[in-house]
């Protein structure tokens, strides 16, 4: 009986060994298995899944944090919007460092580069001018003449391409469409001021028109919502985009199902710490899978459908701008993107003109691919190729 009791109660020794490893404050977020000398974890990420998909998958096993590898650096991956506005907002002194690589010495000019650069004092002053002399609000309302004009100036070269097609065919050809691909014709509107803003408005206008082809009928309520406030006989202008809050809902809605950067760009502790109840060295680096945030089911109902109404409704107030860590397809804290105002202006505006001046079809009745790239940013596997029918009085598409 006494030995039965022995085996089967704790002794005060087992207790007290028991409850140091739980205050520990050296416990470190569980790791993943499979570690690889010299290049840890890095052959998980390099299978047919996409990183951020593949990653995705291992917060299913190993919950909202864990630890990888990449090389010899530790890498911790956050998977939940309450854990990355932990580490991004409460703890963002600390990670506000960018790790330095080979690939960001030899391609961002020694470091330099201001979305790569490391934390510091020439950050810091980079970071206000670029913040306050480049991208103000302020400053992109001085510019917007800019944005117009290469906006304009694109959708009247389409318009011409689609009048010398016409030409060039029988005479009741006038009213063939001709198909483009419309990623070159987005890359033609986008402003080539920074490669970051550039690239993701180009990628997430992809995808708007994707998921708008796919869904005609969220295209159909766009462009009568574009009929309704700005009509036929004018062209769209920048002072009606506040009231196109069904076009800003798809953006949104767009950049939460395919944001361009589905994993963060990865930062770095500059300092020992305790988070989560889990010890993170000096020297860390931290991933936030925003691909697994933004279709957590829990914060987002049906999160693979695509539903702008949700913007309008349930989460009315869920921004992008880093405020609300449900939604953080431009990440947030100090290294947030900067370019959010522009990349959003630029955004609102090309597809307003385009879904304005322009009926969209596909060349077949097939559905969209929505196949992922791994990339810089978040691209299509395969380019959108779409037929373009002008929609507006001729005279229209003159106008500079």
């Amino acid at each position: 009986m006494s030995f039965c009791y022995a085996i089967c109660s704790p002794s005060p020794l087992c207790c007290v060994i028991w409850s140091r490893r739980r205050s520990n404050p050296k416990r470190q977020p569980p790791e993943i298995a499979g570690s690889w000398p010299l290049i840890g974890h890095l052959h998980l990420l390099a299978g047919s899944k996409l990183p951020h998909i593949a990653l995705a998958n291992l917060a299913n096993e190993y919950g909202p944090i864990f630890q990888i590898k990449i090389g010899v650096h530790p890498v911790l991956v956050v998977s939940s919007w309450e854990l990355a506005k932990e580490y991004l907002a409460e703890n963002d002194k600390i990670f506000v460092n960018r790790p330095c690589t080979v690939a960001v010495e030899q391609l961002a000019y020694n470091s330099t580069m201001f979305g790569f650069g490391p934390y510091g004092p020439y950050w810091r002053e980079l970071c206000k001018i670029v913040t306050l002399s480049l991208l103000s609000n302020h400053r992109l309302e001085q510019l917007k003449h800019a944005r117009i004009f290469k906006v304009r100036t694109a959708i009247k070269a389409l318009y011409g391409k689609w009048r010398k097609a016409s030409k060039d065919v029988a005479s009741n050809a006038k009213e063939k469409p001709v198909d483009f691909e419309l990623d070159a014709v987005i890359k033609a509107t986008c402003l080539n001021v920074i490669l970051g803003g550039t690239e993701s408005s180009t990628v997430t206008l992809t995808w708007a028109l994707s998921l708008l082809l796919n869904n005609r009928h969220v295209l159909k309520k766009a462009q009568d919502e574009l009929d309704t406030i700005v009509g036929k006989e004018r062209l769209v202008n920048d002072s009606d985009m506040e009231y196109l809050v069904y076009l800003q809902a798809i953006i949104n809605e767009t950049m939460q199902l395919h944001p361009a950067a589905p994993l963060s760009s990865p930062r770095e502790a500059v300092n020992d710490c305790n988070i989560s109840g889990f010890h993170v060295p000096v020297g860390t680096q931290l991933f936030v899978n925003v691909h697994k945030i933004h279709r957590d089911p829990h914060v987002w109902p049906d999160p693979r459908e695509f539903q702008p109404e949700r913007f309008l409704t349930t989460h009315k107030y869920v921004g992008v701008r880093g405020q609300n860590f449900k939604l953080i397809p431009f990440g947030s804290g100090r290294r947030i993107c900067s370019g959010i105002s522009f990349s959003l202006q630029i955004m609102m505006f090309t597809l307003a003109n385009l879904l304005q001046a322009f009926e969209i079809t596909t060349p077949s009745d097939k559905q969209v691919d929505l196949t992922e790239r791994f990339g810089l940013t978040n691209m299509k596997e395969t380019p959108l190729e779409v037929i373009l029918t002008p929609s507006l009085p001729n005279e229209l598409y003159s106008e500079e």
